[in-house]
């Protein structure tokens, strides 16, 4: 997907924190299988890298059993600020052969990816959902092709948005993010400076869903 390039030239840019705040990670069930404590870990560690490298490379290995314990622990992590969990879903149903859902958690980690990018006052925090996206290319061919899954995945994106409103700002966004100033930890913007682009995205979305899936020229450009 080509990425809308970042623009605060129309307000001044405030920031309003210096970093995204950690969140508590719940211990894994006894029973969990071994994806799931190593994520955890993964998780306490803000290591979104290698959470990101254990899912693409570990889920096509699992039972049916333990990806599905993956599938419902990674959903009630949805709102982690620690790694792509939406991408992470995505991969794990596409490796049950859940097309529909890969496609609709796919396109939520991409809307949720553009609304939190705009959070930093470094446009290279961008870089990291580009790099996340790209792993999915098989994905977005077919979403590409066939305008029926993709009104199914944008409509699912925007109701995950929905619940998600309130989230923090990612720590795994922040981690692949450099800073303006060498040295600094990466800004985050004041809500008023990212507030306005995160609408411009939903209502982009929201669009697409209300004309049945035909893209605008403006649109053309955002490359499935």
């Amino acid at each position: 997907m080509t990425m809308i390039p970042f623009d605060t030239s129309a307000q001044p840019v405030v920031i309003a924190e210096t970093k995204p705040e950690r969140v508590v990670v719940p211990v894994p069930a006894a029973d969990a299988p071994a994806i799931v404590r190593s994520l955890a870990d993964f998780e306490i560690a803000g290591d979104y890298a290698a959470a990101l490298k254990a899912t693409l490379r570990d889920v096509a290995d699992l039972s049916e059993s333990d990806r599905e314990k993956l599938v419902a622990w990674l959903e009630a992590r949805k709102d982690s600020t620690a790694f792509p969990t939406l991408f992470m879903l995505a991969r794990t149903h596409q490796d049950a052969g859940r097309g529909e859902d890969a496609a609709k958690w796919y396109m939520a980690g991409s809307l949720m990816g553009l609304i939190d990018a705009a959070r930093f006052g470094d446009g290279s925090a961008s870089n990291a959902v580009r790099e996340v996206e790209a792993q999915f290319s098989d994905i977005r061919q077919r979403l590409r092709q066939d305008s029926t899954p993709r009104v199914q995945a944008v409509t699912f994106s925007l109701e995950i948005e929905e619940q998600l409103a309130s989230r923090q700002a990612p720590l795994w966004i922040a981690a692949r993010a450099q800073s303006a100033v060498a040295g600094d930890p990466t800004p985050l913007l004041a809500r008023a400076n990212w507030e306005a682009k995160g609408k411009n995205y939903h209502d982009m979305f929201r669009g697409f869903v209300e004309r049945a899936g035909k893209m605008s020229v403006v649109e053309l450009v955002w490359d499935f």
